[in-house]
């Protein structure tokens, strides 16, 4: 999968980037925030009752840049739904 946004990188193409530490202090900063907010809190695979669904997640990451100077000021991690399994 690739993605049609040439500033988007996926989790894969991240890690692989001379910036992957900042990436991945971002992916952490949002791990907290869905979990301060009460939007889900993690649970160990083993303890998921056996039959119920679940939903693959897609990691993108994005520099953020500053207009004139192309020089990046922040790094950014999204989680959604993997779109090829949504119904």
């Amino acid at each position: 999968m690739i993605s049609s946004d040439p500033y988007v990188l996926y989790l894969w193409q991240a890690m692989k980037e001379p910036d992957w530490p900042q990436f991945k202090a971002a992916m952490q900063h949002k791990i907290e925030d869905h979990q301060n907010n009460g939007y889900w809190e993690m649970v160990l695979y083993s303890a998921i009752p056996k039959h119920t669904p679940i939903l693959p997640t897609v990691w993108s990451m994005k520099r953020k840049q500053h207009i004139t100077t192309r020089e990046v000021y922040k790094w950014k991690a999204g989680l959604t739904i993997d779109g090829s399994k949504q119904k």
